[in-house]
């Protein structure tokens, strides 16, 4: 069957460019079954480039965040600096998630809260017969928001049993900075020797006093009292740097 060019629907509805293209080619005609445009007549992809039916594999650019094997070979020598991206720094010195920070309407509460925690000071050093001995401070941390005010209280053991002197100075302090008559909510971890502390502060008090704890095993989630306690451990460690250099002390141990 013979085709009359101008009974094509690939001419009548090719652009501008195609068909000059093919009235440059006329002579050709007779011969071609199809109108293809100059760039691709006589072009067959997998002729040209050799490749099989399945095509090449593409070529995949490497993440510019991820490290080179050399990168990596260099590093595993000695794994110093910590990098995120080696696994075995993360199981060695990772970090969970950073606890971030409210901010805007959320981030402030008409409820001041008071954050309580315990913290720990330790020192090794030798007895009389001269063998390794190591001794501890408990220590009972305190953070309000109200005046942002940081209390430390050196106690001989957890809990409010043992320590009724620590739940009175408690009181006192938060009637000293203008708790004393307001409703406040108390946060601290699901240790039931905090727990008790708290009933025994709540019990008193002439204002609601709500509770508030930490998820079990997660101390980030009450970050504002882990870095209190972090002052407090500094500044106790520069207070005795500084007394012992008074002193002209020797016996410096880091605690």
């Amino acid at each position: 069957m013979t085709m009359n060019k101008n009974d094509d629907p690939l001419i009548r509805l090719a652009p501008t460019s195609i068909l000059k293209n093919v009235k440059a080619h006329q002579a050709n005609w007779e011969d071609r079954d199809l109108v293809m445009c100059e760039p691709c007549r006589d072009v067959n992809p997998l002729e040209e480039s050799g490749a099989d039916e399945e095509g090449e594999n593409p070529k995949v650019l490497r993440d510019p965040g991820l490290p080179s094997k050399k990168d990596r070979d260099e590093h595993d020598v000695t794994h110093i600096p910590y990098r995120s991206w080696c696994a075995h720094c993360v199981r060695g010195s990772g970090r969970d998630a950073q606890s971030r920070t409210i901010k805007g309407e959320m981030a402030h509460s008409d409820v001041p809260r008071v954050h309580l925690d315990y913290c720990f000071f330790t020192e090794d050093s030798r007895d009389e017969q001269g063998e390794a001995a190591r001794t501890s401070l408990t220590t009972l941390v305190m953070k309000e928001t109200e005046c942002k005010s940081l209390c430390a209280y050196p106690v001989m053991h957890k809990g409010a049993a043992n320590e009724p002197w620590g739940v009175k100075q408690i009181i006192h302090d938060l009637d000293t900075v203008g708790l004393g008559k307001e409703r406040i909510v108390m946060k601290n971890d699901q240790e039931p020797a905090i727990k008790d502390l708290r009933a025994e502060v709540a019990w008193p008090r002439c204002a609601a006093t709500a509770a508030e704890e930490s998820r079990v095993g997660d101390s980030n989630s009450n970050a504002t009292i882990e870095v209190s306690m972090q002052e407090v451990e500094n500044m106790t460690r520069t207070f005795r740097s500084s007394l012992e250099s008074r002193l002209q002390s020797s016996s410096w141990t880091t605690l």
